[in-house]
This record gives structure tokens, sequence and C-alpha cells, in this order.
């Protein structure tokens, strides 16, 4: 749980923000924090959609992401939020289509390869 904990931490947000934002119930992280309760599945697939992880990442269970692109992370999805809604949709599209096509690619060249 380590890296659950430090990615809410660099996410220079109070826990009640973040538990605002991704639909958590008002205490929650610090109950997780003192060890009274574990996070559950759906809260952790909150967490990690959230912040662009994976579940693996935040269980510890994958090798951590550098320092410097967890950074990066952080900063455009600050920067994201501060948009309006309008632009947050709009971006979101973007990236979607973006991710897709990508995705298409890979599979492409993987045909291509077999």
């Amino acid at each position: 749980m380590n890296n659950l904990f430090k990615i809410i931490n660099k996410s220079n947000m109070n826990d009640f923000t973040l538990e605002k934002k991704i639909g958590l119930t008002r205490g929650i992280i610090a109950s997780w924090r003192n060890g009274k309760y574990k996070p559950g599945t759906d809260a952790l697939i909150k967490i990690a959609d959230y912040f662009n992880v994976s579940l693996d990442y935040l269980v510890g269970r994958s090798p951590p992401q550098s320092v410097d692109e967890l950074g990066i992370q952080q900063e455009i999805i600050q920067d994201l939020s501060q948009l309006n809604q309008a632009s947050q949709i709009f971006i979101h599209g973007e990236i979607k289509t973006m991710l897709k096509y990508q995705q298409q690619m890979e599979k492409t060249k993987g045909e291509q390869q077999a």
C-alpha cells in the first residue's frame, strides 16, 4: 500500500478533496492510513483510474514509475482540473481517440510481424 499513499501524498490534495473528486466516503483515506480499514477493490480502481496508474502499481506489485514521470502526470492532472468542464470533456475525447489509434497501430504492427 506504500504506492497508494505515495501517489495520494504527491497529488497535493488533502484526503477529503480526493475523496470528493472520485466519490469515496469522507474520511475513508484516513481510516486506511491508520490501519482501521483496508481499501476495497472498487476504491483502488477509482484511485488508479484517477491517477492513470495500474492497480499493480498501487499495491506494489509492479515496478514503480519514475518520480519524474509521476510528477509530470500529476502536473498534467492538476492543469486539466483547472479547465472548464467542456474543455475537460473535449481533451478526454481527444486522448481516448489517440489511445485507440495507438492500439490499432500496435495491432497492425503485430499482425504484420506475424
